[in-house]
């Protein structure tokens, strides 16, 4: 995926959860697949395509943090998604887990950006 080969990088991850269906690692990576898939499209003007891949990185993500919701990447991510999808609580909650994890994959960009389209309610 990383070369731009998204096929070929859809088909492993496929492979891969087929042998592993629980693999929390192989199921965030994946969800990044339809993550890039998103933005990808939205650049491209296919909004509704690209709404259904951000939905289905959601379920991905979801069911990796369901398995081990102690992943700081996976939490992230899942702010990410649900900034993006526009849902500020879900961002906030995602985003305030990872930061109890210790906030590592967390950017000062993207925490601008969820401060600026999300106020955060107390």
């Amino acid at each position: 995926m990383t070369l731009g080969k998204y096929a070929e990088g859809q088909k492993q991850y496929l492979e891969g959860l087929s042998r592993a269906p629980d693999n929390t690692h192989l199921l965030t990576d994946y969800a990044t697949w339809f993550l890039s898939q998103y933005y990808g499209l939205m650049q491209g003007g296919l909004g509704s395509d690209a709404v259904r891949n951000l939905d289905s990185a959601i379920v991905y993500l979801k069911k990796s943090f369901d398995i081990d919701g102690m992943d700081q990447n996976t939490s992230y991510k899942l702010s990410v998604s649900y900034l993006a999808k526009g849902d500020c609580p879900q961002a906030w909650e995602y985003f305030d887990k990872c930061l109890t994890l210790g906030g590592r994959p967390i950017t000062k960009e993207f925490s601008a950006a969820l401060k600026k389209k999300c106020k955060k309610r107390n």
